[in-house]
């Protein structure tokens, strides 16, 4: 009977012990560790231990590097020229997919950020690598239409999985404190545009999720590295991207993107009032421009893309000319295609210094050593001068060729002459123009016909002529000869006279 009255105590003291245990089992299952995922080992070592994880883990699945390039950027001073400090190191890894693998390191070589870009994607390989990447693993911080902003512990992730594929991984950059900003009129700094930026996205209402170091985008085949710009890029809630830009002549930018049709809307709607004026519109990108003292806002809905960035009074050609950057072939040929040719005009007297050497509207730069003068030609003067587009002017034969003539061979509408003229006031010694390749052909073909049948004519008329010749030539012979003979008969005649 003692023993049984031990049984109750004894079951009590096991089912404190199996909850003790069940206790401690859930509070393993509740709070597991997290995995490491494939791409934060990336980021736990540097450049070359990255590379050689980045070759063995997906060669696991499949892909094979066919290509690697390295790649450095540097720090510029404040007159934007190149030192010896490093920015940033990269390392472009190709598969024979078109997937291009991209490592950033610092100048310690520790890893700093990480990219995947391919176009269009591969449906089959795209799955195993986003698996193998481990980044849909991570806490979603917000997803907006193809675009999706992940984090773990340091790091985020932004993907884009549209059409174009692509994947950042960085370590976020700590933005300082902003001012506050008085009116939307971009600074002279990139740092105080930074805080310009900030502060205009939080006006209207968007909270800041993460920023991306900036980075430097610089010439890597000239010996100096020249500078082309600064860009930093921030990301919003909503799915809202703004990248922060200074090129070459320290003229900033900002760049507002959002791939949702209804978010882009409101952007717009708030940042345009009818205080801006709609200067003209550009058919090729469906890019309309409004300006507003000296702030000009380009808005492309094909693109999803807002730009604001600062222009020079109209009157100011000293600021145009420093703001004013040499135009590619293709920038000129999207200004003469895109506008009529008032609003061509329009533009470039808002972006450019104006010259008044021809009578036709001409703009001046000078850039990398040399001068250069666009001319834009209307209708009238194109349709008489067989297609006659635009002139380019310079005094630096080398910058010409690299910019223009040498390019040409790239596009199949076009065709070139170049002319040498004379010097004069204000005028420059080299001319390249460019004109509509089916019209000039047309017009080259029409004159070499009226010029093929000018000399058949010529040279019929001088056979005619040649006959003529001939024939009176004949014609006199045979006078000469019928009177010859006539002379031989009347002398003859005369001997038999005098003979009797």
């Amino acid at each position: 009977m003692k023993n049984l009255a031990k049984i109750p105590i004894l079951c009590f003291v096991l089912f404190l012990m199996i909850q003790t245990l069940y206790a401690q089992a859930k509070k393993k299952i509740v709070a597991p560790k997290e995995t490491t995922t494939f791409v934060e080992n990336i980021f736990k070592t540097d450049l070359e231990g990255a590379t050689l994880l980045l070759d063995e883990e997906l060669s696991q699945i499949g892909i094979v590097f066919k290509k690697v390039e390295d790649e450095k950027d540097y720090i510029y001073d404040d007159q934007l020229k190149k030192t010896d400090t490093i920015n940033s190191i990269f390392k472009y890894l190709t598969t024979d997919d078109n997937y291009q693998f991209t490592l950033i390191a610092d100048k310690n070589n520790t890893v700093i950020g990480f990219s995947l870009n391919n176009y269009p994607v591969n449906k089959d390989l795209f799955p195993k690598i986003l698996q193998k990447l481990g980044i849909k693993d991570w806490s979603l911080v917000e997803t907006k239409g193809t675009r999706s902003l992940y984090k773990r512990g340091k790091l985020f992730a932004n993907i884009n999985s549209g059409e174009y594929f692509s994947c950042d991984v960085f370590v976020p950059a700590v933005l300082p404190g902003g001012k506050a900003i008085d009116s939307l009129t971009l600074r002279s700094s990139f740092a105080e545009n930074i805080d310009f930026t900030n502060e205009l996205m939080t006006k209207m209402g968007f909270k800041l999720l993460s920023a991306k170091k900036r980075a430097v985008y610089n010439k890597t085949d000239t010996p100096a590295y020249d500078f082309v710009s600064y860009y930093q890029t921030l990301y919003y809630n909503q799915g809202t991207e703004v990248t922060v830009v200074m090129n070459e002549n320290k003229k900033n930018s900002i760049i507002i993107s959002n791939p949702n049709a209804i978010i882009f809307s409101t952007l717009k709607t708030k940042l345009i009032d009818n205080t801006w004026n709609l200067r003209y519109t550009n058919s090729v990108y469906d890019m309309a421009y409004y300006r507003k003292n000296n702030s000009m806002i380009s808005i492309a809905p094909s693109m999803n893309q807002i730009q604001l960035y600062p222009v020079a009074s109209l009157n100011d050609n000293e600021t145009k000319l420093a703001y004013g950057s040499l135009l590619s072939l293709s920038e000129l040929e999207d200004i003469y295609s895109g506008f009529s040719y008032e609003d061509r005009v329009a533009y470039m007297n808002d972006h450019f210094a104006t010259s008044n050497v021809y009578d036709s509207p001409n703009f001046i730069i000078k850039k990398k050593g040399a001068t250069i003068r666009y001319i834009f030609y209307d209708d009238k003067t194109s349709k008489e001068y067989w297609g006659l587009k635009y002139s380019v002017d310079n005094d630096n034969s080398t910058i010409a060729n690299q910019y223009y003539k040498n390019m040409i061979e790239n596009y199949t509408s076009l065709t070139s002459q170049d002319f040498t003229l004379t010097t004069g006031k204000n005028t420059l010694p080299n001319r390249t123009q460019f004109y509509d390749k089916t019209i000039y052909t047309a017009n080259a073909a029409n004159q070499q016909a009226k010029e093929t049948a000018q000399l058949l004519a010529d040279q019929r008329a001088a056979a005619e002529q040649k006959q003529r010749d001939i024939l009176r030539e004949q014609e006199k012979a045979r006078r000469n000869a019928e009177l010859t003979n006539t002379i031989n008969q009347t002398t003859n005649e005369l001997l038999k006279l005098l003979q009797k």
